[in-house]
């Protein structure tokens, strides 16, 4: 069990680290685009285009991470005055119902993207063609990796309600 958490966090870390590259692609394209307009009259073409689409990717792939750390937003002003062993339940099935959500949301975008690819769809932008059906996937891999680090804390909080009994 300690092995598959570990193995989550540094998933999570992984994709963490993607994402912040992704974002400095997207930073120094847009510098470069905003360089070349101003400078020579000459913007890269797509380059909005490519920075939506590293965007999401970046965005989706950041999921894993703050389930790892938990470091959602949360409002616990009831769930703090349960006691422990309460709290794991609260927890459990808060996780549980985050669970069921997002595998619905892997299957569902997993399918969308593959229908994508076979029909090698293509997004029109103002000036350039660009492929959607890699985008598309950014959505099942960020989801899949939130189901994974999901199960991690499920297994963290099944471990503290068999210690309490």
């Amino acid at each position: 069990m300690t092995f598959y958490i570990d193995a989550v966090a540094r998933l999570s870390r992984w994709g963490a680290g993607l994402a912040a590259a992704l974002i400095s692609a997207i930073m120094l394209l847009t510098s470069a685009d905003v360089a070349l307009r101003y400078l020579f009259s000459a913007p890269i073409n797509g380059a909005l285009e490519i920075s939506e689409m590293l965007f999401m990717a970046a965005t989706l792939l950041c999921f894993a991470i703050v389930e790892v750390e938990r470091s959602n937003i949360a409002v616990r002003f009831v769930i703090d005055r349960l006691g422990e062993r309460a709290q794991a339940v609260v927890s459990l099935l808060q996780l549980a119902t985050c669970l069921a959500m997002s595998s619905l949301i892997v299957r569902q975008t997993w399918v969308t993207a593959v229908a994508s690819l076979e029909r090698g769809e293509f997004r029109q932008g103002y000036t350039i063609y660009l492929p959607s059906w890699p985008a598309r996937f950014a959505l099942p891999i960020g989801f899949g990796m939130l189901c994974l680090a999901i199960v991690a804390n499920m297994l963290i909080e099944a471990r503290k309600l068999s210690r309490r009994v």
